[in-house]
C-alpha cells in the first residue's frame, strides 16, 4: 500500500480530501479494507476515466453491457446534452439522453455539439473496455441504465419518501428532491447521477429508475438484514423492527418479535436526544443540584460537566443503566433524577460541592436564603436590603472564585439594586435608594448609616 505522505508533493492535498478519496475507492471495491489495490482496482486503473465511471464500465462489461456502459459513461462525463428552455429544469431521466445518443427519436432539445462529443467519447471507450469476465445479467435495456448509474454511484441510490412530494432519501443518508412536474417523480427507486443546490435537499438533475429486484441483485453482499429497535417520534416510543437495509435506505421493514433490552435502551436514548433533556422528570431539587454542580465545574474545572451538551453526549454513561424495562417517554416519569445525578459523584465530592457551592446562604439578619444558580456563571442571591445592614463584603462561593450577584430587594420583594460590590453600593447607591424608599415604606428601617445598623427582616414595630 502506497502512503501518500511518502510522496514528494509540490502542494500536498488536504488530509480530508485524501480520506474521501480512499473511502470512494473502497466503496467502488478498487481498494480492500487495508487500503491495498484489488483486481477490480487494477482493471479500473487501466481506463482513463474517473474512478466512478471506470468502475461502471468494468462492471458493465462483466454483466454483458459494455456498449451501454460506454454510452452512459460518455453522457455523464461530458456536459449535459440537453438544452434547457428558459428557466424550466431539463427532464432528469437519463434514458432520454441515451435514446438521443443512440440515434432514437426524442422530444428533447439537444445540443448538437455536446451530442457529437459524447458519441465520439463513447466510441473511444468501446475500444478500451475490457472483455467481460463476470456472469452476464439479463436485464431489460431501461433497467440496464439504472443499474449502471447505481454501479457508478452506489452512495446515491434513492428511495422515494412517503407523501405527495417527490422527495427521496439517498443511500448515503442525504435528502434529494425532483421538480414536481418531472416524469420520474413517482419512481419508487432511482439511481442518481447528478445533483445540485439545496442546503436541505439536493435537486436531482440526472437519474434513472431502478427496480428493487435489481438493487437486491447488484448489492446483495452489501445489504444487511437484522432485527433492531428504532425510535418512533410520532408515538414517543421504541418499536422493534426487522429491516433490510442498504446504507441509509430501508428496503423492507416489518415488526419484530423479540429485541434485546440493550438495543431497546439504545433506541430510547436516541429518543431522549431527539426530544431533548426537557423530556426527563426534573424536580426542583434535581435541577438546583445540577445547576450547582455545573457552577462549580465552570468556576474550578472540578466535579462533573452537567451542561446540556455534556449530558446529551454522555447519556449512555449516566442514564442508560436506569432505563431497564422502559421503552416509552412516558415511562421516564419514574426516574429519580436527583439520585441519578448524585450517583455520578462519590460522597467526598458531594460534600465538597455542598461546601463550595451551597444551596442556601445565611445572611446577616439570620435568614437562610436560596441562591439562584440558573446562570451558573453568575449565581444570584435575592435578599431584602435591610437584611444586609452591617455587611461590608460581597458574599463569595467556590472558595472565593465567584462573587454572588446581589439582588437587593425592597420590602415588596422588587429589586432596588443589582450589584457585586456591596461596599460601593453602601457608599454611592444607598443614599439615593433611601431617599426614594423611606417615604414609600415608612414602617421599615432606612438608617443614615447602614453599616452600623442592625440587620433585620422585620418592620420597625417588630424590632422594638
Amino acid at each position: 500500500m502506497l502512503d501518500p505522505g511518502a510522496l514528494r508533493w509540490l502542494t500536498p492535498p488536504p488530509a480530508a480530501a485524501l480520506d474521501q478519496g480512499r473511502d470512494l475507492l473502497t466503496l467502488l471495491r478498487a481498494l480492500d479494507g487495508q487500503g491495498r489495490i484489488t483486481a477490480q482496482g487494477r482493471a479500473m486503473a487501466a481506463l482513463p476515466l474517473h474512478p466512478r465511471l471506470a468502475h461502471m464500465v468494468v462492471e458493465g462489461a462483466n454483466a454483458g453491457w459494455a456498449d451501454m456502459a460506454c454510452d452512459v459513461g460518455a453522457l455523464l462525463a461530458e456536459r449535459d446534452i440537453v438544452q434547457r428552455e428558459g428557466r424550466d429544469p431539463a427532464p432528469a431521466d437519463l434514458s432520454l439522453r441515451v435514446n438521443a445518443l443512440q440515434g432514437d427519436r426524442t422530444r428533447l432539445r439537444v445540443n448538437r455539439n455536446a451530442l457529437r462529443r459524447a458519441r465520439a467519447l463513447a466510441q473511444r471507450w468501446r475500444k478500451l473496455a475490457p472483455n467481460g469476465a463476470g456472469r452476464p445479467l439479463d436485464l431489460p435495456r431501461e433497467e440496464q441504465i439504472g443499474a449502471l448509474v447505481a454501479l457508478a454511484y452506489p452512495d446515491r441510490i434513492a428511495e422515494r419518501r412517503p407523501g405527495g412530494d417527490p422527495r427521496f432519501r439517498l443511500s448515503n443518508g442525504r435528502g434529494a428532491v425532483l421538480p414536481p412536474e418531472d416524469a420520474l417523480r413517482d419512481a419508487p427507486y432511482l439511481a442518481v447521477a447528478d445533483t445540485g443546490g439545496g442546503a436541505r435537499d439536493a435537486r436531482i438533475r440526472i437519474a434513472a429508475p431502478i427496480s428493487r429486484a435489481t438493487i437486491d441483485q447488484l448489492f446483495e453482499d452489501r445489504i444487511e438484514d437484522g432485527e433492531t429497535a428504532v425510535w418512533d417520534r410520532q408515538t414517543g416510543s421504541v418499536i422493534a423492527r426487522r429491516q433490510r437495509r442498504l446504507g441509509a435506505l430501508v428496503l423492507s421493514d416489518a415488526p419484530a418479535q423479540s429485541i434485546p433490552e440493550a438495543q431497546i435502551a439504545d433506541a430510547l436514548i436516541d429518543g431522549i436526544r431527539d426530544a431533548g433533556l426537557g423530556c426527563l422528570p426534573w424536580s426542583r431539587e434535581a435541577e438546583g443540584w445540577r445547576e450547582r454542580a455545573h457552577c462549580l465545574y465552570q468556576a474550578t474545572g472540578s466535579g462533573e460537566d452537567l451542561s446540556d451538551g455534556a449530558l446529551l453526549a454522555t447519556l449512555e454513561d449516566w442514564l442508560r443503566p436506569y432505563l431497564a424495562g422502559m421503552s416509552r417517554l412516558q415511562q421516564l416519569k419514574a426516574l429519580d433524577m436527583l439520585s441519578i445525578l448524585k450517583s455520578r459523584m462519590d460522597w467526598p465530592a458531594q460534600q465538597r460541592l455542598d461546601e463550595l457551592v451551597p444551596s442556601h446562604l445565611t445572611v446577616p439578619s439570620g435568614s437562610r436564603i436560596r441562591i439562584d444558580y440558573s446562570d451558573p456563571t453568575a449565581p444570584v442571591l435575592p435578599v431584602k436590603l435591610q437584611e444586609m445592614f452591617g455587611a461590608t463584603e460581597t458574599p463569595v462561593i467556590a472558595g472565593g472564585a465567584i462573587a454572588l450577584t446581589l439582588h437587593l430587594l425592597s420590602p415588596a420583594g422588587r429589586p432596588l439594586q443589582i450589584t457585586q460590590d456591596l461596599a460601593a453600593f453602601w457608599r454611592t447607591g444607598y443614599p439615593q435608594v433611601r431617599a426614594e424608599m423611606r417615604g414609600r415604606y415608612p414602617k421599615h428601617p432606612w438608617p443614615d448609616d447602614p453599616l452600623t445598623a442592625a440587620p433585620t427582616r422585620h418592620t420597625k414595630n417588630r424590632m422594638k
